[in-house]
């Protein structure tokens, strides 16, 4: 006999009732239809908390709990698993198989979570299965074993063009069949839980004065990818605007070529608590005069380039300090150094190939890390001679430290062939606990003995023509 949530059962009543909204949607979106919430029997059982499960593709994600019921006696495990109906993992969902894990004494709902794809064909009701087995431990499996969890479509509306007036985005879903540019003091509006779609080589693009707002929440993030989920499917957000008052947060960005991409004079307002993903040039270019515009929270997935730099020079008057970052930074040209450099702990720096860091008699480059937070040098692409190193030239700064710091995949300069280059008399360095490595060339490539280098347990490895060469 089974009962409702009344009388002894009133323990479940508020883990089963949390356990129905969260299978009610409670992703990205929300607002699918409700689900039927379960029956819980007498007894030391398993179910799930729902009997069925309806979302939306727009819903960004969902979840459907499995309740333990009775006493909780001794530890109890589950497997599921997801098969395809006449929707297909990794088009229109995306979901792992795994095991739910109930310790001895523990009851109530472990959670089965899955992301939702949207996309711009009008489709009919499509579903899935999520299948429980392989129960260990003393409950037996109540109800059936497998849900049926079917996905609603929703109309994408097609936009594209120039816009010089302010627009708002508030339905769920917008394809950009073309790029749609933003212009004189225009502002787009995106509400929180709706999804962008966008065609090949679409974007969005944000000049003269026009500003983009999309605020999101955790829960209703905004948003954007491609037709295909591979890298540079679509070009991405570009800020050329003036207007500060840029604000995206709270918005997921995936498979563009670059996520976000300022310009140099442009400014980003907020940015924070934003994920980037699967891009192709970077997550985020920005010129470094503007980096503090990169706030908290921020997630990176499978971004090669990082955040990419419009940096070729740091001057007295535009000094450049770098704070770590979930991800790495990146450069792309010759980095001439003729102000004060400053990589903070935790700092990773790479170079594209064939450039180099050089630090002129006015520069200096000061990388102080820590045992715990050391800092990495080297070439986006990890293998010998790729990029042409750090070449001090006549520097006399004591400022110029490495400290706690990898240096590496240098040695590309046939003239000056190191992962560190010192050049010319009179040059202030010291390198502590530093590891220089897999160089084409030298670790160290010293062309004058005069120059005042201070090393401290300094480490070498697989440098092909030596650690330290002086000339």
């Amino acid at each position: 006999m089974s009962k409702q949530i009344l009388g002894s059962s009133a323990h479940l009543c508020a883990a089963l009732v949390a356990a129905t909204l969260t299978a009610c949607g409670g992703g990205g979106g929300g607002g699918s239809p409700s689900s039927p919430a379960a029956a819980i029997p007498e007894g030391d059982h398993l179910l799930f908390a729902v009997n069925s499960l309806s979302v939306t593709e727009t819903d960004g994600s969902s979840s459907v709990s499995v309740l333990r019921t009775g006493d909780g006696v001794g530890e109890t495990t589950i497997n599921y698993l997801f098969s395809d109906g006449s929707a297909t993992n990794g088009a229109d969902f995306e979901a792992s198989d795994g095991v739910l894990s109930w310790a001895d004494g523990e009851t109530g709902a472990k959670t089965i979570k899955f992301d939702l794809q949207p996309d711009v064909d009008t489709e009919t009701l499509e579903n899935f299965e999520i299948e429980l087995y392989g129960l260990t431990g003393n409950e037996t499996l109540s109800g059936s074993n497998s849900l049926s969890v079917e996905i609603t479509d929703a109309v994408c509306h097609r936009v594209s063009g120039v816009m010089p007036t302010n627009t708002s985005w508030v339905e769920p879903c917008y394809y950009l069949i073309d790029t749609v540019t933003m212009t004189e003091q225009a502002q787009l509006s995106i509400e929180q839980g709706v999804t962008v779609i966008a065609n090949a080589n679409a974007g969005i693009v944000v000049a003269d004065n026009a500003s983009i707002y999309a605020q999101g929440t955790q829960a209703k993030p905004v948003s954007f990818k491609g037709l295909a989920p591979i890298a540079g499917a679509w070009s991405g957000i570009a800020i050329n605007s003036t207007n500060p008052m840029q604000q995206l947060n709270h918005v997921a960005i995936e498979s563009a070529n670059i996520g976000v991409d300022v310009s140099t004079g442009a400014q980003l307002g907020s940015f924070a608590n934003n994920t980037l993903s699967h891009t192709g040039v970077a997550a985020v270019r920005i010129p470094s005069n503007a980096i503090d515009s990169l706030g908290d929270g921020l997630v990176f997935n499978n971004n090669p380039g990082g955040i990419r730099l419009h940096a070729d020079k740091v001057t007295n008057e535009n000094p450049l300090t770098l704070t770590a970052q979930a991800t790495h930074y990146s450069i792309g040209r010759l980095l001439i150094v003729d102000g004060d450099l400053v990589l903070e702990p935790g700092v990773e720096l790479r170079f594209a190939a064939d450039t180099l860091m050089y630090v002129s008699q006015n520069g200096s480059v000061n990388a102080v890390g820590s045992q715990a937070q050391p800092i990495a040098i080297s070439g986006v692409d990890p293998r010998a001679g790729f990029w042409n190193g750090i070449q001090w030239v006549s520097s006399t700064s004591t400022k110029n430290r490495l400290s706690y710091v990898t240096v590496e995949h240098a040695g590309g300069d046939p003239a000056r062939s190191g992962n560190l280059v010192i050049e010319g008399s009179g040059v202030n360095l010291a390198i502590d606990n530093s590891m220089i490595a897999n160089s084409a060339g030298y670790g160290i490539y010293q062309v004058s003995s005069g120059s005042n280098l201070t090393l401290e347990t300094v480490t070498y490895s697989n440098n092909r023509l030596g650690d330290h060469f002086v000339r």
